[in-house]
């Protein structure tokens, strides 16, 4: 993984650096945010078989709001 993260940033010497940005999304988060996975089931798509697309609206921790687009 570091090797891929490094072609975009050179700067990222190692796991620790690249494990350390990750963790940065530790922080305190927005009252209210949008999440994304946009490839859920990698696998499959990388097959051209199925996989989905998520999205979700969070407020207080909670989710809201829920959209799954699949191909199947």
């Amino acid at each position: 993984m570091t090797h891929f993260v490094r072609y975009y940033a050179p700067s990222a010497h190692g796991h620790s650096a690249v494990c350390e940005w990750i963790d940065r999304g530790g922080s305190d988060y927005a009252r209210r945010f949008w999440t994304l996975d946009p490839i859920d089931g990698t696998k499959g798509f990388l097959r051209g078989d199925q996989y989905a697309v998520a999205l979700a609206l969070v407020v207080d921790g909670k989710v809201q709001v829920g959209v799954l687009a699949a191909r199947t």
